[in-house]
């Protein structure tokens, strides 16, 4: 994809666009002045461009033989542009990745909160984590209680004007291996996403 052409990312810069064989990154800012828009800038550069600066200067190793990747993902929802970054792979492979998400307001230059989205969606995070794992092991039948080691609601989007909360779940299948996921769940839906509906 050329992010150039593509008009969803219109409203990045970018602090980093490097691409050889062995890494791919790609790591925006969002546009804005705000304290806000400087919080989601700030976040980003401390989880992702600090360590890749360092792979690019040569003074870091990939954690792993693979590809190692810091790419972006836009879905435009009017005003509200909601980013997902994906580092991958990391330190512990078994895993879909390092991700940050954030619903941005391009007008107001502020974001949704998971916080204010509980709320308006008069949940608690507990309920949401309970919510999600319930709707996980729907989709996903063969997932045994016991095997869920771990969730986390770590950020939420706005698409088509509902919120889903982006959390990491860890399964850790009894003498299997650990493995955590990306995964959003939607209040409105009672239905659990996997990362590809964020990352087409």
């Amino acid at each position: 994809m050329d992010l150039f052409q593509d008009e969803r990312y219109s409203a990045l810069s970018w602090l980093m666009m490097e691409e050889t064989d062995t890494y791919r990154l790609e790591i925006p800012q969002v546009d804005g002045d705000s304290s806000e828009a400087s919080e989601i800038n700030l976040r980003i550069k401390t989880m992702f461009y600090d360590e890749a600066k360092t792979l690019v200067d040569g003074e870091l190793s990939p954690p792993t033989d693979e590809p190692y990747e810091v790419i972006p993902y836009v879905i435009q929802n009017g005003d509200v542009l909601n980013l997902m970054i994906l580092q991958t792979p990391t330190q512990e492979v078994l895993s879909d990745g390092e991700m940050f998400c954030v619903a941005y307001d391009r007008v107001n230059q502020n974001y949704l909160t998971v916080e204010n989205a509980l709320e308006q969606d008069g949940q608690t995070e507990p309920e949401i984590q309970a919510a999600t794992i319930k709707a996980y092991r729907t989709a996903f039948p063969e997932v045994r209680p016991e095997d869920i080691a771990s969730i986390s609601v770590e950020g939420v989007l706005n698409i088509e004007g509902k919120n889903e909360y982006i959390c990491y779940l860890s399964e850790f299948p009894q003498g299997g291996i650990e493995y955590r996921y990306v995964i959003g769940y939607s209040p409105a839906s009672d239905e659990v996403y996997t990362l590809s509906r964020y990352t087409e």
